[in-house]
């Protein structure tokens, strides 16, 4: 829980203030992110349960 707990939070800080300011553009990484962050957070918790 540690590491993944700092890792999210290090990535977090870090993404915070990126702007994309194309509508499309940004719904499309939305939707990336989601995808890939979802599958393995999921994976995770799983692991732990």
């Amino acid at each position: 829980f540690k590491i993944f707990n700092s890792m999210f939070e290090e990535l977090h800080q870090r993404q915070t203030h990126w702007s994309v300011p194309e509508s499309e553009l940004r719904e499309s990484l939305r939707l990336a992110v989601i995808e890939i962050l979802l599958p393995a957070y999921r994976s995770f918790i799983k692991r732990l349960a």
